[in-house]
């Protein structure tokens, strides 16, 4: 029975030999390329939670911590390695029940050809919101792979292929109910998904209340992992996010009030979002996807196979969820990340659409299909040969260059999700530079944050936590109650928020007398290797290169350095994007300083390479450099990037009408003899 279970993991199978090749072969593309490190965003915090058994942030993610844990203590393998082979793995397994579901909707199939149908799949695991979700530390994998098992198992009953209603159901829950207790977001998004087959069962009496109740039953017993979250909560030794130990901190946590702020969106911005959405999908590729799972399921749909309307619910519940956030950056990888049980159920349309056209012998269509599905994979950017992920070490090197850099006993104010978890990673799990006093402004005003910060260093002088300036008067409050401390700040914006006037020194901004020490590393040139390491192939950690760069070349042209605010812009930038420009024949000392007004149109989550390429075009041009400054524009117009599209066409315009104004001139005035 284990054999047989562990064979087929519990599903129907028409094809287990190819289904487990297709399997395999995505794991090993997803290992090969899945990242070693930390990556960006939740990534780190996860990891560390994972390594030290503690808890993140808000709702809890209790089975990927307690898996994670289990992972990154594997004798001989790397600890991240561990935690990231948490994503890469059931990723890969996504393929079992998405062939399962693609069995029951194809109906009979060729035993000679079964292979077609998981190659389809094989290759539809490729694209890049699968390939995102799996090579990376997440939950969406892992809390995808439970979904879509549970989805399967379900409609496998529903269509009498599994022996014991009752039974089969149970385990449909408890795997949703573990699914939530890794993200509750795609637990509910995947029974929404099948509740129309299961309504439609109860319906017609195919389908008893008993099953049904067992279902829930069953989701109830997988939310046991959730038991993790107050027994963990009162650990003093490991990172717990908002230390929920008593009654009401558990329920606020439980419920998100972290986060609240985030869904405080009106129905007319949701509305626009949803409009919006679809612009996105259609400019990044992802809708070549869509398009092609719309395709294959309204052939199942049209003929009435069960839970055929499954792919359209969840793809429409994806899309709302990810509408309903008040920060709208769809390219932000959790937003991709909760696309992807849909997809895979496109993906199961698209394998079983293949099947029957395979029974039908109906070549030319199998051929169509199939480029419809290399296509709709390989024009979303990055395409799978371009894939720099495993190189990528962008985090780490950004935050371990902010915490060498400074003096014993500094405190860093950390500003920005991509700068705060690295550090956190960096000192708590790794050990490095425990001396510093990490201030994330995130956590500033977060009481659980000082008591945590106070148990790490016992030598500081606690200072009072209420009173004026609000977050900025807390730090300011703790340096003045900890003198001989330095300051350092990782962004310009925090560093202007203090009240003073910054300095850059390495990786960070400071303050006063510690502006006169030179700086440890020239950051220009690790930004540059940086980009050109991870260049187009890591999304996001290529625009976190260049966010920084950005960041630091406002800083510069504040501080009345262009030339070296110029540098910084495009070191952010890999190489192939930046059009060759002579910075040494540019005479800087006419170019005024400043930081010029744009409101910059496209949303971006991190940092956008195009930005900078812009910004450090207005420098060259008010330095008078406009030859220089136009092959940036272009390069930047290129990118898709609005302010230099329109730039353009208002120089094209203004071209025009000087062109004109020549002609008339040289034929004279009306009535005249040119």
């Amino acid at each position: 029975m284990t054999t047989h279970w562990l064979r087929t993991l519990g599903l129907p199978l028409r094809s287990p030999r190819a289904t487990w090749a297709a399997a395999a072969a995505v794991f090993a593309y997803y290992a090969l390329s899945m990242s070693r490190d930390m990556s960006v965003f939740d990534s780190p915090e996860l990891a560390l939670v994972a390594m030290q058994g503690g808890l993140g942030h808000p709702v809890g993610q209790p089975l990927h911590t307690v898996l994670g844990y289990v992972l990154a203590h594997v004798p001989g393998l790397p600890s991240l390695v561990g935690v990231n082979l948490l994503s890469a793995l059931p990723g890969a397994l996504l393929v079992v029940p998405a062939m399962s579901i693609a069995d029951g909707w194809a109906g009979a199939s060729n035993p000679r050809r079964n292979w077609v149908p998981a190659a389809v799949l094989a290759v539809w695991a490729l694209a890049e919101p699968a390939w995102e979700t799996a090579t990376r530390v997440e939950v969406y994998a892992l809390a995808s792979l439970l979904a879509l098992w549970s989805v399967a198992k379900v409609l496998a009953t529903l269509r009498a292929e599994v022996v014991g209603v009752r039974g089969a159901l149970f385990a449909a829950g408890v795997a949703l109910g573990l699914s939530a207790s890794t993200n509750p977001y795609v637990a509910i998004v995947a029974a929404l998904a099948v509740m129309p087959a299961v309504l439609r069962a109860l319906a017609t009496r195919r389908l008893g209340p008993l099953p049904a109740v067992m279902a829930v039953l069953g989701g109830v017993v997988g939310l046991v992992p959730y038991v993790y979250v107050p027994l963990v909560a009162g650990r003093e030794d490991v990172f717990v996010w908002s230390s929920p130990a008593t009654s009401s901190t558990l329920s606020a946590y439980l419920r998100g009030q972290d986060y609240a702020s985030a869904r405080t969106l009106s129905f007319g911005g949701w509305v626009e979002h949803l409009g919006a959405w679809w612009g996105w999908a259609a400019a990044t590729g992802v809708l070549g996807q869509v398009l092609v799972g719309l395709l294959a399921s309204s052939r199942f749909v049209w003929a009435r196979r069960s839970g055929a309307l499954a792919f359209v619910v969840a793809l429409v519940l994806a899309i709302a969820l990810v509408a309903s956030n008040t920060v709208w950056e769809p390219d932000i990888p959790d937003y991709v990340s909760y696309l992807v049980p849909a997809l895979w159920l496109g993906g199961a349309a698209a394998a079983a659409l293949a099947s029957e056209l395979v029974r039908a012998d109906q070549t030319r269509a199998l051929a169509a299909l199939g480029v419809l599905v290399v296509l709709s994979v390989f024009f979303v950017a990055p395409a799978p040969g371009l894939r720099t992920r495993a190189h990528d070490h962008v985090s780490r090197t950004l935050a371990a260059a902010a915490l060498d850099d400074l003096p014993k006993g500094a405190i860093l104010v950390a500003d920005g999700g991509h700068w705060i978890a690295p550090l956190l990673y960096l000192q708590q799990a790794e050990h490095r530079r425990k001396d510093v006093i990490l201030v994330p402004t995130g956590f500033a005003s977060s009481s659980w944050y000082w008591e945590f910060l106070f148990r790490q260093h016992p030598e500081l002088k606690a200072p009072r936590l209420r009173g004026p300036g609000g977050r900025a008067g807390r730090v300011l409050r703790l340096a003045t109650q900890n003198p001989g401390r330095e300051v350092h700040v990782t962004t310009f914006e925090e560093a202007q928020t203090l009240g003073r006037a910054p300095c850059l020194l390495g990786a960070t901004y400071t303050f006063g007398e510690a502006c006169q020490r030179d700086a440890k590393r020239d950051m220009v040139r690790e930004l540059r290797r940086m980009a050109e390491q991870v260049q187009r192939g890591s999304p996001t950690s290529d625009n976190l290169v260049a966010a920084v760069a950005f960041d630091r070349g406002r800083a510069l042209l504040a501080m009345g350095r262009p030339k070296r605010a110029v540098e910084t812009l495009l070191s952010g930038v890999m190489s192939s994007r930046v059009p060759d420009v002579n910075l040494k024949a540019v005479d800087w000392a006419a170019a005024p300083v400043g930081w010029p007004r744009v409101d910059w149109r496209r949303a971006k989550p991190v940092g956008d390479p195009a930005r900078n390429l812009f910004v450090a075009a207005i420098a060259l041009g008010q330095a008078g450099a406009e030859a220089d400054a136009l092959a940036l524009i272009r390069a930047a117009a290129d990118e898709g990037l609005p302010e230099a599209l329109e730039w353009l066409e208002r120089a094209q315009a203004a071209s025009g009408l000087a062109s004109s104004a020549r002609k008339r001139s040289a034929m004279g005035s009306p009535g005249e003899t040119p």
